[in-house]
């Protein structure tokens, strides 16, 4: 395990070496473990032959060797629904012992498990390219070095942020009252806008989980774990359903604009209940700004 020491500067390539290793281990056991489930998808789960979206009949499965555990949808539809209820055991006690973790997770895990099909770009595009593109992202960032990766960005976070808070303080401040302005997220949006997002973006993300193991083995801190039980199986999870197990009864149907409109709607108004719900909370809690008059 890591030493309880404040690293040396020269001391950042055997750290990212060794956070290298144990991702390099970890992606070669789940490679291993997916084709286990690959060879046995086909035992667990047999499609009829008239199509991929036909029930399982007894003659199908005397076909494909009589008796044996059977599931009653294809493997990767289990796989997607029991990683959703594992994720939700895990997200449960991170959202007890920290918020502000537990939130970003959400945001990033429930979308993922939600569009989570076997690629095909010819039958679901979009599904796929967000998909491959949510594994593109990670991968850029674990696997490429830090100083590549700011020649690549050209600061285009940091011009991001600065407009963002352009934008927010010269149109959104002036468009509500005096006495709601404490009321914004003014200080995230500073912080974004002060070039730390740029920073923790242009960061070297292998050294800092060699540090977040560190500080696991040290002093209990919650990042290391969280990304080996949590955020790594995400990966994994959407490699697996993607590209490992085979493609039985995929549904092709995409979104309709009826869907994306209630989505949309439903978004909308978690957003606007989560926001009322915490002013009415900081307005009337014993620790709170005061009464809030529109």
């Amino acid at each position: 395990p890591p030493a309880c020491l404040h690293r040396e500067h020269g001391e950042d390539q055997a750290a990212r070496r060794a956070a290298a290793v144990w991702l390099a281990s970890g992606s070669a056991a789940a490679l291993l473990v997916g084709l286990v489930l690959r060879r046995s998808a086909f035992a667990l789960y047999v499609e009829d032959g008239r199509g991929a979206g036909e029930a399982v009949t007894p003659l199908a499965i005397s076909k494909a060797g009589g008796g044996g555990v059977r599931l009653p949808s294809p493997l990767w539809d289990a796989v997607r629904c029991s990683s959703g209820f594992a994720a939700l055991m895990a997200l449960a006690p991170i959202t007890i012992y920290s918020w502000a973790m537990a939130v970003p997770l959400s945001a990033v895990s429930v979308p993922v498990l939600v569009l989570a099909r076997p690629w095909s770009l010819r039958r679901r595009p979009i599904r796929s390219l967000v998909l491959l593109g949510f594994l593109g992202v990670n991968v850029f960032f674990l696997a490429v070095p830090p100083d590549v990766r700011r020649n690549l960005l050209q600061g285009a976070p940091e011009r991001a942020a600065a407009q963002f808070y352009e934008f927010y303080g010269t149109s959104v401040v002036p468009a509500l009252p005096m006495h709601a302005h404490k009321y914004l997220p003014t200080p995230l949006v500073r912080w974004l806008s002060s070039g730390q997002l740029g920073n923790a973006l242009g960061s070297d993300f292998l050294v800092g989980l060699y540090e977040s193991a560190r500080d696991f083995n040290c002093v209990g801190g919650m990042l290391f774990p969280t990304f080996c039980f949590v955020y790594f199986p995400l990966l994994v999870l959407v490699l697996f359903v993607g590209i490992v197990l085979p493609a039985q009864r995929v549904e092709d149907k995409g979104f309709s604009w009826r869907e994306l409109r209630l989505g949309a709607m439903v978004v909308v108004s978690l957003l606007a209940a989560g926001i009322v719900g915490g002013v009415l909370w900081r307005s009337h809690s014993s620790e709170g700004l005061g009464q809030l008059r529109w």
